[in-house]
């Protein structure tokens, strides 16, 4: 994909093209019927050492959304004791818990660009 600089970029910058990667990144609750359920998505752009400055060698987080997770033996996060449904029996402990996933992708992805050379 290739980004066009925007006007006030252009005329900061002059006109360039940013070649650039698209990355979805899901998670997602397995249920016992094999069903896979999408509770998270982060849309991320990735400017490689092939973009030109000042987009070089940067990421960018352009979306991040969760829905709340629930507890249900049905449905669970794979390989996890986190599980879910439609209502929550602690729903304090719930939003903690989607806190925590959220968090704990958020640097995850942040640690695995910067491991790949990105700022």
């Amino acid at each position: 994909r290739l980004q066009e600089s925007t006007p006030a970029f252009t005329a900061r910058f002059g006109k360039q093209n940013f070649p650039y990667l698209l990355k979805n990144i899901m998670c997602f609750v397995e249920c016992k019927d094999e069903t896979d359920v999408a509770f998270l998505g982060l849309v991320v752009a990735e400017f490689g050492s092939d973009a030109p400055e000042p987009n070089k060698n940067k990421a960018y987080i352009s979306y991040i959304d969760s829905v709340q997770l629930y507890h249900k033996d049905s449905c669970c996060l794979r390989g996890k004791e986190v599980c879910s449904s439609s209502t929550c029996s602690d729903p304090e402990g719930c939003t903690r818990e989607r806190k925590e996933v959220v968090r704990r992708v958020l640097l995850g992805y942040l640690d695995a660009v910067k491991k790949r050379g990105f700022e």
